[in-house]
């Protein structure tokens, strides 16, 4: 009897070759295939099977193959027994006269069965056992079924045998119909299963994990060690040949999918994902290491330091939720017609939130990360039914927050927030305390801040930023040395991987002139390494509010403008006094001494070994500690420096100059009135422009300038007094005395000297 079906009984896409291979072939890299053990089939049989292109898998199958994106990908195939013959896929069923052949000879035949064992009672012909590349497959009972056996080929190519034991007590080069994983044995007293591409990566991880072999030169080992790790076998086409369902049936809290380093590792894990119901990851690798790299490799080089110390992408980086969104659900429509109907899974649910206000989508694993609408269902649709999971998940009153903010102080995720449900998208440090000695880190401080008096404002701050989630503080940090390369951008380094890569920004100076500021939003730190504004005030000016105030508005690109709580502060470095414009009477920025002296180059690599040798863990200890009790208090701010007040004279424009000078003469003067207008008139004559010129200095420039002048008093504002009598105009007039209170204008007015008259001749 023979029988036709688009997929094969049982397993889905159906059985692979006998050999296989976990890697894309290459012209240098072949595929070794072996087939044996065939003599038993009738010849019947073989010989349809020759005639069709079929390739024997074992005593009961085979299949039809074809290579794609570099794998074999079954295309169809044959399952047959004493009791007939099936094709599936692309492969043709026999005609029913040559199928009661096959049915006969396979009766006639009685064949051996496949066994499975407790203890393997001899090994396989030449297999040793003890070799790194032989592996012990179990299925989920924990019963052997499948030795595999993993080889190298003379031209440089990698080769698989499976062997598997047969009820006449033969070992036979053939795979069992069902897959099995390998690493099973120990899977049920863990919670967190890690599914690898393969043995050789598993079979590390366990050997790591029982001190069996080094896992210092493992860089995740700590965040994996915890999970048991199984590999799953047969190539990426042959995903259904495995038993998923059985295998998500053990209890597993979170499931994490290590791909390959190339597409088909990633596709496996679109279509792994869908067996599990309970949260559900892929450990992505990225272009920092090399194509088709697993966990088995070694480390790439290039993501080594010359001390030995790993400087790559951190597994949270690569970590990437990855849970199934949707099941196809059968239902009636309105007119009671049954449906399949994209429904969310209950997992996928409770791992994801939608902000309204925004329309954007948040992880719970990763509540910084906001990805907008259509970017989201392009996502996650290898893993839906339908291209618009967005609004499926709008309709789901647990997922939806109105709003987005942003509260270190308080934990990630749906918070209760003034009446409403809003998303905190606050993600915390994944850097722990940990006790040792921060000499180091206090050597490079005393390098970087020589003032001993400065260095301990400069350690509080930094204190308070990476240990105080309390306090938000209101003023910033401003490095400026003419020397290049003192170690300023270090600490931008050094506080980045302690407060955690979503708490910090790190834009150029022109992201603070455009009117998009995305850089301000959810930070505890903006980093700039390079600022130079020439003294112009309107970079200072355009910070006032992100240093000062305590809520701003975020506009970001395609998004609408939205409010949240400011927690940022800046540091901002530069090579030149001329950095940043800052007023005398500046509240905003600590400006420290910074040293002129350089490193030597072996005192840097080891302070950035210190570092990625659990450094930060070290610094976080101390900043907690030293926070307790020197910690910048709420509304605090900054002291006054040297190298302050040289910036500040640094950064003053010719004519804010020429005002300053103005108002320390005519201080000295006999007591007088004159109008600010005409200061300005006079600074634009020493300065050779006109009026009207765009350099020329505004009023309320000049006004800043004569206010820091001691015994000046200025009228402006509401006080601006009428000049000229009833067709006069009000003007702003500044005194070189102090009025009396309460005193009048028609009091003072014959005091009003002109310029000309005090003695100030403009230039011609």
């Amino acid at each position: 009897m023979a029988s036709k079906s688009e997929t094969p009984p049982d397993r889905g896409e159906g059985p692979e070759g006998a050999a296989h291979r976990s890697q894309p072939p290459f012209a240098a890299d072949p595929i070794q295939k072996e087939t044996s053990d065939n003599g038993l089939l009738p010849s019947v049989l073989l010989k349809f099977l020759r005639d069709e292109g079929a390739e024997v898998t074992n005593l009961g199958s085979a299949s039809i193959s074809r290579e794609e994106d570099g794998y074999p990908k079954p295309v169809g195939g044959y399952k047959f027994s004493a009791k007939g013959i099936s094709a599936w896929g692309m492969a043709e069923a026999p005609e029913e006269k040559l199928a009661e052949q096959i049915t006969e000879a396979l009766a006639e035949a009685n064949l051996p069965k496949p066994t499975a064992m407790l203890a393997l009672p001899d090994n396989p012909p030449g297999v040793v056992m003890s070799d790194p590349n032989t592996f012990i497959c179990h299925n989920l009972k924990g019963e052997i079924v499948m030795v595999h056996q993993r080889y190298e080929t003379k031209d440089g190519g990698k080769g698989f045998i499976p062997w598997t034991r047969w009820s006449d007590g033969r070992w036979r080069k053939m795979e069992p119909e069902v897959m099995p994983f390998w690493g099973v044995p120990g899977a049920k007293d863990k919670a967190v299963l890690y599914i690898h591409e393969g043995a050789k990566a598993a079979k590390r991880m366990q050997r790591m994990i029982a001190g069996a072999i080094p896992s210092d030169t493992f860089p995740w080992f700590e965040e994996m060690r915890y999970g048991h790790h199984i590999g799953w076998i047969g190539g990426i086409w042959a995903l259904n040949r495995s038993d998923w369902e059985g295998l998500a049936k053990m209890g597993w809290s979170t499931v994490i999918v290590v791909a390959d380093n190339d597409g088909g590792g990633v596709r496996v894990a679109a279509q792994a994902s869908r067996f599990f119901t309970c949260p559900t990851f892929m450990l992505r690798f990225g272009e920092d290491h090399p194509a088709r790299f697993d966990c088995g490799d070694p480390t790439p080089p290039s993501l080594v330091d010359e001390t030995g110390n790993y400087i790559g992408p951190s597994y949270a980086d690569c970590l990437h939720p990855y849970d199934r969104a949707t099941d196809l659900v059968r239902m009636p429509d309105r007119e009671g017609r049954m449906r399949s109907v994209p429904v969310l899974r209950k997992a996928f649910i409770e791992s994801i939130a939608v902000v309204t206000e925004t329309q954007q989508v948040f992880h719970r694993s990763h509540p910084a990360r906001a990805m907008d609408k259509k970017p989201f269902n392009d996502s996650v649709r290898p893993r839906s039914d339908t291209p618009d999971t967005y609004s499926l998940i709008t309709q789901q009153p647990q997922c939806v927050c109105e709003a987005r903010v942003y509260s270190p102080d308080r934990p990630p995720g749906p918070l209760t927030d003034g009446g409403r449900m809003v998303w905190n998208a606050y993600e915390p440090s994944p850097i722990a305390a940990t006790a040792g000695d921060p000499a180091p880190f206090f050597a490079y401080l005393e390098h970087l801040f020589p003032i001993e008096a400065e260095r301990f404002e400069v350690m509080r701050w930094i204190a308070t930023l990476i240990a105080r989630r309390d306090i938000r503080m209101h003023y910033s940090l401003l490095l400026i040395s003419k020397t290049q390369g003192v170690g300023k951008s270090t600490l931008g380094v050094i506080l980045s991987g302690l407060l955690g890569e979503s708490n910090v920004a790190f834009p150029g100076q022109n992201a603070f002139e455009s009117q998009f500021n995305s850089w301000a939003n959810g930070r505890l730190l903006v980093f700039v390494n390079e600022i130079y504004t020439n003294g112009n005030a309107k970079v200072y000016d355009h910070l006032k509010n992100f240093i000062t105030d305590d809520e701003i508005e975020i506009n970001e690109k395609h998004v609408r403008p939205y409010r949240i709580k400011n927690w940022s502060v800046i540091a901002a470095c530069s090579n030149s006094r001329k950095a940043l414009f800052l007023p005398d009477e500046d509240r905003r920025w600590l400006v420290p001494t910074v040293s002129e002296e350089l490193r030597d180059r072996a005192e840097w690599r080891d302070l950035y070994a210190w570092l990625n040798a659990g450094g930060l863990g070290i610094i976080r200890a101390w900043a907690e500690e030293f926070a307790r009790d020197h910690a910048v208090k709420k509304g605090e701010r900054p002291p006054a420096t040297a190298a302050k007040r040289a910036i500040v004279a640094e950064n003053k424009s010719e004519g804010r100059l020429f005002a300053r000078d103005f108002g320390e003469e005519f201080a000295d003067m006999d007591p007088s009135v004159c109008r600010v207008s005409e200061i300005r008139a006079w600074i634009a004559g020493k300065r050779g422009i006109d009026l009207g010129h765009a350099n020329l200095e505004k009023e309320r420039l000049i006004i800043d300038e004569l206010e820091a002048v001691e015994g000046l008093t200025i009228w402006k504002g509401d006080a601006r007094p009428k000049i000229g009598g009833r067709r006069g105009e009000k003007a702003t007039v500044v005194f070189n005395f102090v009025p009396e209170p309460g005193a009048t204008w028609g009091q003072l007015e014959d005091r009003l000297k002109t310029l000309k008259e005090l003695g100030f001749e403009p230039p011609m």
